[in-house]
């Protein structure tokens, strides 16, 4: 195979399930020999780009790429990914996130890339939506198809929802799942993982840690979450949430730990650097999640055989079958997510079982490798035709 020069474009360059898939690609592309060039908007924590950089993989800050939809920016940001994909000469553009993968198809299309892939890490039609402002996402979507030569999904059932809503024809759709570094393990012991994650806090042994790492937005459905808690303390008050990660919904969360009366049972304890490599902190991970594409926190912590209790959505069911590799409940119910959490918490054989089960599946089928090849795959496929 011959080297490609590929631009990873990507929304924001803060740091989340798709700017890891980024990276990893990035990254494993470079190894590879190919030329690689990643474009993302600024971001105070622009994480991503640090990472990057340290790994002396090329990138370039598009100030005007950005998640809030304003046709003035939306338009010259167009114009400047035009101007980047024309003079940088990529054999493939591949864009990530729904913004960028708008204004990416029409710009790497006019500056006639000659492969265009699209990577939908969830599509946001699939959001819990007012009924036209869900359709209007579909159309979107729909629209810039055709401005794409390839469209990879995470999941299976993102693959279904494109081809039930006739966002694209079957042809263009390929499903890749999410991989990690399945060749080592570098998940720290129980003690340390506490001691990094909690330094702040004293947990006693007796407690019953649930782990959950996830970005402060609506889609994670922590306030779901936190009503669980407060369900579930009643029958085992030793249990103690620790979230980890950040985001604008913060003021919101601590104020339902307050009214809640969860002060002593739930702690926030904000951004940790590379949380997955400390997830044997926790005794059970939790995702309360009301859309996913397909959670790398959930792959990872079946790595590491912890177990996992996480609402059906997305691509979730296709890590985790349920009372095989972990639980799964239904989304935005707390009560039956308390019940979950109960059960787990009473039957720890059980739940030794599904993450051992769980950690098999993941070694088996979720290799970082596998996921390289075949994006590379794709663009050989989509690159010939158009020879």
């Amino acid at each position: 195979m011959k080297p490609y020069s590929i631009a990873l474009v990507i929304t924001q360059s803060s740091w989340g399930g798709a700017q890891r898939y980024v990276f990893d690609l990035a990254t494993s592309f470079k190894k590879l020999g190919h030329r690689v060039v990643v474009i993302a908007g600024k971001n105070d924590d622009a994480i991503l780009f640090d990472h990057l950089k340290k790994e002396g993989v090329e990138t370039i800050v598009v100030n005007s790429l950005v998640r809030e939809i304003n046709p003035f920016v939306d338009l010259y940001c167009a114009w400047k990914l035009f101007k980047l994909f024309k003079s940088g000469s990529f054999d493939v553009v591949h864009l990530n996130s729904s913004k960028a993968g708008v204004i990416g198809s029409i710009a790497a299309h006019l500056a006639e890339v000659p492969c265009v892939v699209y990577t939908a890490h969830g599509f946001v039609f699939n959001e819990r939506l007012l009924a036209l402002k869900r359709w209007v996402y579909v159309v979107v979507e729909w629209a810039s198809s055709f401005f794409r030569d390839a469209i990879i999904t995470v999941s299976t059932f993102d693959e279904r929802s494109a081809l039930r809503l006739h966002i694209a024809p079957k042809r263009k759709l390929r499903t890749i799942w999410n991989g990690i570094d399945v060749t080592h393990d570098s998940y720290t012991s129980r003690a340390l993982a506490r001691s990094y994650l909690l330094s702040q806090q004293h947990i006693p042994d007796s407690q019953y840690v649930i782990g959950c790492v996830a970005n402060f937005y609506t889609n994670k459905g922590l306030d779901n979450l936190l009503q669980a808690m407060e369900l579930l303390i009643k029958q085992h008050p030793r249990a103690i949430l620790v979230v980890v990660g950040d985001g604008i919904l913060r003021p919101r969360l601590e104020e339902n730990i307050q009214s809640l009366r969860l002060a002593l049972n739930v702690l926030l304890v904000g951004y940790k650097k590379d949380p997955e490599r400390h997830l044997k902190a926790f005794d059970l991970l939790v995702s309360s999640s009301l859309k996913e594409g397909l959670s790398y926190t959930l792959i990872e912590a079946a790595r590491a055989k912890v177990p996992i209790v996480a609402t059906a959505v997305g691509g979730t069911p296709e890590i985790i079958h349920d009372h095989i590799h972990g639980l799964l409940v239904p989304p935005g119910n707390p009560s039956a997510l308390s019940d979950i959490l109960s059960f787990a918490i009473s039957h720890p054989k059980e739940m030794i079982q599904y993450a051992t089960a769980a950690h098999e599946r993941v070694t088996r089928d979720f290799d970082v490798e596998d996921m390289v090849r075949k994006t590379l795959d794709v663009y050989s496929e989509y690159a010939r035709r158009k020879q």
